[in-house]
C-alpha cells in the first residue's frame, strides 16, 4: 500500500514528466520566434499591411486604398491590390501573388496574408481598432479553418504573439493620404492610380531599418548575372530599407550560378547579421571569398528570377 507521501512523490513526477512532454511538442511544433522582420497583409479595401521585428518590436501599420495598383510579380503587369486578391482565390494560390508583389512593390519582407471584410475609417483609432480584431487569436483560428490565409496552423501563436500587443502607440502610416501614386489615363478614359516606389521609399524613410544591420555598416556590392533587368536594383531597396549600406548595384557576365543567389564574403563578417539576413531572406548559399575583406558580394541567379517569370504548373 503507498504511503502519502510516496504518492505524492510520483505525482510530482508524473507532472514534471507531462510539462517537459508538453514544452517539448510546443517547441517543436510552433516555430521559433524570426530574427528579422515579418509581415502580414489583411487584404481587402483597405489594405492593411503589419509588419514588425523580432518579438514583435518596431511594428508599424501601412494603408493602403484596395484600389492602387501596383506592378504584380510573375509577369502579371498592373493590378489593383483587391484584383491581385481576386486572382489568387480564383487559382487556388492562397495570396501568393499578392504577398509576392506587395513584397515586391514595398521592398521588405512579407510573408503571410489574411482576407479581412472589415472596414476602416480614416480615424488612428479605426485602424487600430480593424488590426486588433483581425489578428486576435480566434480570429487567426478562424481564418485558417476558413481557408482565408496562408499562416498554417502552427504560424497562428508566433505571429499573433509578435503582433497581439498593437496599440494606440504603434506607428501608423496611411497611404490613403499621401501622395504615393502616378496617374494613369486608360485606354477607356478612366484614369488608374499606381504605385510610386520612388515617392513610397521617401516617405517610409528608415521606419523599416533594423539598427544592428546598419551599425555593422558593412559594404554590399550586388551583381545580377542574368539576362533580365531590375533584379539588382529591387533586392538593393530592400537592402536600404533595413539599414545595410549598399556601394554598388550593377549586371556581370562574368561569373554565372545556378543557384538562386550566392553571398561572397570572408569569414570575418560571416556571423554577423547583415550577412545573416541576406541569407534568410534571400536563401542565398554562402562561399568564402579571400580577396573582400570587410565587405560582401551578393550574385543573382536564374532561380531568383523565377519570381519574376509565370507560375510553375
Amino acid at each position: 500500500m503507498r504511503t502519502p507521501r510516496s504518492a505524492n512523490r510520483w505525482s510530482g513526477i508524473g507532472i514534471f514528466f507531462v510539462f517537459v512532454l508538453l514544452a517539448s511538442v510546443l517547441y517543436l511544433f510552433f516555430p521559433q520566434n524570426p530574427k528579422f522582420r515579418q509581415s502580414l497583409v489583411l487584404s481587402g479595401d483597405p489594405t492593411i499591411v503589419v509588419s514588425w521585428g523580432p518579438q514583435g518590436s518596431n511594428t508599424v501599420i501601412f494603408v493602403f486604398p484596395g484600389t492602387l495598383e501596383i506592378n504584380a510579380t510573375h509577369g502579371y503587369g498592373w493590378y489593383s491590390l483587391e484584383a491581385l486578391q481576386r486572382l489568387d482565390d480564383i487559382e487556388g494560390r492562397r495570396g501568393a501573388l499578392l504577398v509576392s508583389s506587395l513584397s515586391d512593390s514595398l521592398a521588405m519582407p512579407v510573408q503571410w496574408y489574411v482576407t479581412n471584410k472589415m472596414k476602416s475609417g480614416e480615424k488612428r483609432s479605426d485602424i487600430i481598432g480593424v488590426v486588433r480584431s483581425s489578428v486576435s487569436f480566434f480570429s487567426l483560428l478562424k481564418s485558417v479553418f476558413q481557408k482565408q490565409t496562408n499562416l498554417s496552423l502552427a504560424h497562428v501563436y508566433p505571429v499573433w504573439k509578435s503582433i497581439h500587443g498593437v496599440d494606440p502607440r504603434t506607428d501608423v502610416i496611411d497611404f490613403r493620404n499621401v501622395d504615393t501614386v502616378t496617374p494613369v489615363v486608360e485606354p477607356d478614359g478612366t484614369t488608374a492610380y499606381q504605385f510610386d516606389p520612388q515617392k513610397y521609399d521617401a516617405v517610409i524613410g528608415d521606419v523599416l531599418e533594423d539598427f544592428p544591420i546598419r551599425q555593422e555598416a558593412i559594404r554590399i556590392a550586388i551583381y545580377n548575372t542574368t539576362e533580365r533587368p531590375g533584379m539588382g536594383q529591387q533586392v538593393g531597396r530592400v537592402l536600404d530599407h533595413v539599414g545595410a549600406v549598399v556601394t554598388f548595384v550593377g549586371n556581370t557576365n562574368e561569373e554565372q550560378i545556378r543557384e538562386s543567389c550566392v553571398i561572397q564574403i570572408t569569414p570575418d563578417v560571416r556571423q554577423s547579421k547583415t550577412t545573416r539576413f541576406i541569407e534568410e531572406y534571400l536563401h542565398c548559399r554562402v562561399v568564402n571569398q579571400g580577396d573582400i575583406h570587410g565587405s560582401i558580394r551578393l550574385l543573382l541567379g536564374d532561380p531568383f528570377g523565377k519570381r519574376y517569370g509565370p507560375f510553375e504548373k
